[in-house]
């Protein structure tokens, strides 16, 4: 009789477990989904409203906004809700917005949801992460590749589901309806956590964490890695036609083959984190972007073989983020609010201020200096990384000298 008792508890523990890993991969899938379908979706806003395009593009910058700000407060809420409530306020958040969005009159109220919707993901960044770190047995790497995977998916799909919004009666309204019903779901997936529950018993030890200088320098591995990936996607298009002569329609490929090689790489690093060490992954991705952002530097005629290089971009640039992301929040557990706030909102600061940089070289210097330029930051990020994973491999020769000094040694008898 204990034997089926054990097992129906352990049972919904799996359910409880599953649950709220395919909430937060749902989750994640929209934060890539509402990437994939802003642009295409900004022209038609500004002609049905009647305002000015650029003032409508600015929804980007008012959703960046948003989500930076619940960057920064995510570790506080994650901390008094629990991550799994905190994950449903994510989803009611962003569903919120994106109803706002979709019956807004005019321009106000269209910033006001963008903002609303930026504040949700951004919470959900912190807190999808949290919850599958807590949740998913299976390795940090591998289960943080299997979330951002779906960012990867939700990027590609976010066009067409545009596509097809424009193409019905009721254009960009319906999109956003779709994904506030969407994020409404993903809500409903989650149980109430017991508030008196904590997820994780944080101690002064332990949120002391945010004051050690390996976790900024996991957190400036973040910072270079998203300035670069952000950089490349915004400045690759153009790139591709002034100095590598694609015309516009293999230029225009390109960027879905950048977000496929992406897609695919953190596909293969689901499976290889399994199997072989994450840090061995890490580094060959980084190894991979660096060779292929070179390539693209120093060869401007190769054609469709300029399609394989951006490919292989793709490819470098899937495993790194959450690789290193699970590399921290595996060196710092149990902490992982703190750590995943700090790392993820480092990150999204240098995804604001590095392709600042990248815009000025390519356009006040040269093509081919823009993108050594991101070559530049692409080996910083790696000899950075493999100096911290020096860093903390003396540590950790260091802590396991001192136990081994401490122990008592048997008495030996004559």
């Amino acid at each position: 009789m204990l034997w089926l008792c054990a097992g129906i508890v352990l049972s919904m523990e799996d359910k409880q477990r599953t649950r709220i890993i395919m909430a937060a991969c749902a989750l994640t899938l929209l934060g890539g989904l509402n990437t994939g379908w802003t642009g295409p979706l900004i022209p038609k806003i500004a002609q049905i409203k009647g305002i000015d395009l650029v003032l409508a593009g600015s929804m980007v910058s008012v959703t960046a906004s948003g989500s930076m700000l619940m960057l920064l407060l995510g570790k506080f809420i994650c901390e008094k809700l629990g991550s799994r409530n905190s994950l449903r306020l994510a989803a009611v958040i962003a569903g919120i917005g994106m109803v706002t969005i979709a019956v807004a009159p005019g321009l106000l109220v269209l910033a006001i949801g963008a903002f609303v919707i930026g504040s949700g993901l951004g919470l959900c960044s912190i807190a999808a992460t949290t919850s599958v770190l807590l949740s998913d047995t299976a390795s940090s790497a591998a289960a943080l590749n299997k979330v951002n995977l779906f960012f990867g998916i939700g990027a590609l799909a976010g066009p067409l589901v545009a596509w097809a919004g424009l193409s019905s009666p009721w254009s960009f309204h319906i999109v956003y309806l779709f994904g506030a019903a969407f994020a409404f779901v993903c809500a409903l997936l989650l149980k109430i956590q017991n508030p008196g529950k904590k997820p994780v018993a944080v101690s002064q030890s332990v949120t002391g964490n945010i004051k050690q200088p390996i976790l900024w320098l996991f957190a400036l591995v973040t910072f270079l890695y998203v300035g670069m990936e952000v950089s490349s996607a915004a400045w690759l298009f153009t790139f591709l036609q002034k100095y590598s002569a694609l015309n516009l329609a293999l230029a225009s490929v390109s960027m879905t083959v950048l977000w496929a090689g992406l897609t695919l790489g953190r596909t293969i690093s689901v499976f290889l984190c399994g199997r072989y060490s994450s840090i061995k992954i890490t580094l060959l991705g980084m190894a991979l972007t660096a060779s292929s952002l070179l390539s693209l530097a120093c060869f401007s005629n190769l054609g469709m073989g300029t399609l394989a290089l951006v490919l292989l971009l793709g490819l470098g640039f899937g495993p790194i983020f959450p690789n290193v992301l699970a590399a921290a929040n595996e060196h710092f557990m149990p902490d992982t609010t703190t750590t995943s706030s700090v790392v993820i909102t480092s990150g999204s600061v240098g995804g604001i201020t590095l392709p600042l940089l990248a815009g000025y070289c390519f356009t006040n210097f040269s093509w081919q200096i823009g993108m050594l330029f991101l070559f530049a930051v692409c080996t910083s990020m790696l000899a950075l990384y493999l100096a911290l994973l020096k860093i903390i491999a003396k540590r950790s020769q260091a802590k396991d000298a001192v136990e081994f000094d401490s122990q008592d040694l048997p008495a030996i008898g004559v």
